[in-house]
């Protein structure tokens, strides 16, 4: 593939992302692609490893490999043997699903996903085809998203909590109380979330509390939940476990 060609069906999927900072992603990649010619796999990686991550996108620009995704998830990796079925809010497209698949973890047979974006769900199809009937898009803060119907062995929100707080009359707070809401009534055993450490502090208005991600508010906010356990994953970045076998 050419630079100009590569470039073109990049910009197409520029195109079809929803928020401001999926596309300026997708730009810094084209300017990547313009500035240092990175190779021909870029495209075939952005399918094949996930939104956000690649080897060769990290050599050349400092983001994260896959392996240093798959860190992540290890975290809890004792927990994946011991769950059947999984429902992963913010699903994009495919990481972790890549990562049960990769492990040969049972659940991956039982997995369902949302996600907000369109463009993301639309590339996670594109990468699993075998997954079409269990990715939607879906906004679990202001609709009823699909499939709440049924009870989770696990519920996971990795790298969901940094983008809430886009809606104008909504606090992070609010849209995190809204999900928990929704989702600790169909997480038979555990859920599992990560936030970004001491996300940007928001000054208050009209009486509106702080929205930072700090791990004390984090603390302050889940304080009473039964199975509630925080841990520090790795240099700004933290998660939340709430496990219901307690």
């Amino acid at each position: 593939m050419k630079k100009k060609e590569l470039i073109g069906r990049l910009e197409k999927i520029r195109e079809r992302f929803q928020f401001q900072s999926d596309k300026e992603y997708v730009a810094n990649i084209i300017k990547d692609v313009q500035d240092n010619g990175i190779a021909d796999s870029v495209l075939e990686r952005l399918k094949t490893e996930g939104y956000g991550f690649g080897g060769t996108i990290a050599e050349r620009s400092g983001w994260n490999s896959i392996e240093e995704a798959f860190a992540i998830y290890d975290v809890y990796r004792d927990w994946y043997p011991m769950v059947r079925s999984a429902f992963d809010v913010g699903g994009g497209m495919g990481l972790f699903y890549q990562y049960l698949e990769t492990g040969k973890y049972p659940v991956a047979k039982d997995y369902y996903a949302i996600d907000i974006s369109e463009a993301m769900v639309k590339g996670f199809i594109e990468c699993f085809p075998k997954m079409k009937d269990r990715i939607v898009t879906a906004d679990i803060v202001t609709g009823e998203a699909r499939f709440l119907d049924r009870f989770y062995d696990m519920i996971t929100m990795y790298g969901v909590t940094g983008d809430l707080g886009f809606r104008e009359d909504m606090t992070k707070w609010e849209e995190l109380g809204t999900m928990i809401d929704k989702l600790l009534p169909i997480a038979s055993k555990v859920m599992i979330i990560t936030f970004p450490d001491d996300w940007e502090v928001v000054q208050p208005k009209d009486g509106m509390p702080l929205t930072t991600w700090s791990s004390e508010s984090v603390d302050k906010f889940f304080d009473g939940v039964e199975g509630y356990k925080r841990e520090k994953i790795c240099e700004g970045l933290f998660s939340v476990s709430i496990d219901r076998r307690i």
